[in-house]
């Protein structure tokens, strides 16, 4: 009997079971799949509760406050007292210290995870740039 070389777990079920697990199907909860490298993250983000609700973009005209945790986080403060938090896709050099950042709209309406800040420096010169992530919601406790 000759076996069909497609029976079973093929390497084509096996490839999309792990795009699944790296692009966050296999998460258990929001927030957890994040590493947090600051004391002053944990402790400002142990406020909070996550929601399970991310957003891929936010509206910049809601935008009231957004507070640079460490060189990898960023606290968003929304007009309504609605709270996210971003994980950048990477560390970003020089973002706590300088404590300033600057990007470009998509649409002049919109920041989103595909966006890219750059840390501004006290001369404004340009440092690093860092891609932004999801948008993840948060809750006060």
């Amino acid at each position: 009997m000759k076996r069909n070389k497609y029976t079973g777990l093929g390497p084509i079920f096996m490839w999309l079971v792990l795009m699944w697990l790296v692009l966050g199907g296999g998460v258990a909860g929001a927030g957890d799949e994040y590493e947090l490298h600051s004391d002053r993250a944990r402790e400002v983000l142990s406020k909070y509760n996550y929601t399970g609700e991310a957003k891929l973009c936010l509206r910049s005209q809601r935008i009231k406050y957004v507070d640079i945790l460490d060189d990898w986080t960023l606290l968003i403060e929304m007009a309504g007292k609605d709270y996210y938090v971003n994980h950048l896709t990477h560390r970003c050099p020089g973002l706590k210290l300088e404590d300033r950042f600057s990007y470009t709209l998509r649409g002049l309406t919109q920041l989103c995870n595909t966006d890219v800040i750059t840390v501004l420096h006290t001369d404004f010169i340009k440092g690093a740039s860092c891609g932004l992530g999801k948008f993840e919601k948060l809750q006060e406790k």
